[in-house]
């Protein structure tokens, strides 16, 4: 799998218990997965947000890059895919989401 099919793909939210919460005059986000509470940083919020089942990686990318013109363009895309494949090992996104194809998200789909 190359970044350049990567940056195609449509994540998907497949953690129904999270919320939002304030801290530092931010609005920060909190994952409650199997595995504990998540914390996100304020660059991890902001990415969780943009993860609406339409947005691609490459929307997401160009989004961050116009809120942080000051961090290089590659560096954004590196930090980006890396953190969408970790969540994606940890169950708690889809990274190429199509509401067409199968998933079992029996086990994963909890609610609070």
């Amino acid at each position: 799998m190359s970044n350049t099919t990567i940056l195609k793909y449509k994540p998907y939210r497949n953690l129904t218990c999270w919320t939002f919460y304030q801290e530092d005059d931010y609005e920060y986000v909190k994952l409650f997965s199997m595995h504990g509470v998540i914390k996100l940083n304020k660059i991890g919020s902001i990415i969780w947000k943009l993860i609406d089942d339409y947005t691609s990686v490459e929307d997401i990318i160009q989004k961050l890059d116009c809120i942080f013109p000051e961090i290089d363009l590659v560096t954004i895309s590196n930090d980006v895919i890396k953190f969408l494949l970790q969540l994606e090992k940890e169950g708690i996104i889809i990274a190429d989401w199509n509401p067409l194809q199968p998933y079992k998200l029996e086990k994963s789909k909890r609610r609070c």
